[in-house]
């Protein structure tokens, strides 16, 4: 069954180590859009999102740092793709990358 909304839930920095200096600027999409973020996130911290949005058939989530304008271009965190609805059951889907760790706590309807 496709989906028809993504309810991003939160998100849980298991290790944030993108950013050289303190924290992860941590921002989400989905399908190319900007939904949250950024906020700062140091390893162990988590964060509520409850963003929601319609989207068509499957979305794309994707966790970046944010550099800002004169550090070159935003440090890619990982994303995954849903497919599927979770018939309102919460899901959690691990992401990495440029040597941070998160869990995104979503449901697809």
């Amino acid at each position: 069954m496709s989906i028809s909304f993504l309810l991003i839930e939160s998100i849980q920095a298991v290790r944030a180590d993108a950013d050289t200096f303190g924290d992860d600027d941590t921002y989400i999409t989905v399908n190319g859009d900007r939904i949250f973020g950024p906020v700062g996130l140091g390893s162990g911290r988590s964060k509520s999102v409850n963003r929601g949005l319609g989207v068509s058939g499957t979305a794309r989530v994707e966790l970046f740092d944010e550099d800002g304008l004169f550090n070159g271009g935003d440090d890619s965190l990982g994303g995954f793709t849903i497919t599927q609805a979770t018939n309102n059951e919460q899901k959690v889907q691990r992401v990495s990358g440029s040597g941070s760790i998160y869990n995104v706590f979503y449901r697809a309807f």
